[in-house]
């Protein structure tokens, strides 16, 4: 079994992801630029995290590739989480 994530890492990365796209399902971007955005003690686990929301159906991965995007669920809930920022 995995290690969870902190649940402060997982807002992070979700209100970087929303305050990037916005709320719309059709953005994605790369995990670099993700990383890029949050606190330097932060960029080492970007990338568990955002598999961890994807597993929990609030981000999808685009193809193959690195890109990440919110998904109806993970709009929903950084518009609740993420409104004060």
């Amino acid at each position: 079994m995995t290690p969870r994530v902190e649940p402060e890492y997982l807002q992070a990365v979700l209100c970087t992801l929303y305050r990037i796209c916005g709320p719309t399902t059709k953005c994605h971007i790369p995990g670099e630029a993700v990383a890029r955005m949050l606190p330097k003690h932060m960029r080492g686990i970007a990338w568990k995290v955002l598999e961890e929301l994807r597993r929990r159906g609030l981000a999808y991965q685009k193809g193959s590739t690195n890109s990440y995007g919110l998904t109806q669920k993970g709009v929903r809930r950084a518009l609740l989480e993420c409104s004060e920022e």
